[in-house]
């Protein structure tokens, strides 16, 4: 077993790689680590954004929860969980996308479980894959129990 800092440096190691193709990748690494320029007076010509749409989805809880199963003894900063967040919430955005396309090349209106496993499919490579169907049918039978 390797020391628990050389494990996270791993693990930050391969999901440094993954999220490298990511949006948040891409926005996280386009603001300035510091500014030399003058400050700003305290509001001036600042102009406040609408905001659009609903609130983010937070998905800390659930990953929180996830890695005590797979690693109990071993903690998380928040900035790597924003980090992680950030990586879910990309992953979702893609499967949702991928979904809706495969669903509008088979000229249907509604995105189907099939159109769901084609973008993971598409998306997910070798074991993530296999344990992704395998949870999703767990999760759509334990909902055909209920319904």
């Amino acid at each position: 077993m390797s020391h628990p800092s050389s494990l996270t440096a791993a693990i930050f190691e391969q999901l440094h790689l993954r999220a490298k193709g990511s949006k948040f990748y891409a926005l996280a690494h386009s603001f300035p680590m510091s500014t030399d320029e003058g400050t700003a007076t305290a509001g001036a010509g600042i102009k406040k954004k609408k905001r659009t749409g609903g609130p983010k989805m937070n998905w800390a809880t659930y990953l929180h929860k996830i890695k005590n199963q797979v690693h109990p003894g071993v903690g998380m900063a928040s900035d790597a969980m924003f980090v992680i967040n950030g990586i879910v919430e990309d992953y979702k955005e893609r499967l949702i996308k991928e979904s809706f396309k495969s669903a509008a090349d088979a000229q249907g209106g509604t995105v189907k479980a099939k159109h769901a496993r084609t973008a993971a499919a598409l998306l997910l490579d070798g074991n993530l894959l296999k344990y992704t169907n395998v949870e999703g049918e767990k999760a759509w039978a334990k909902y055909q129990e209920v319904a």
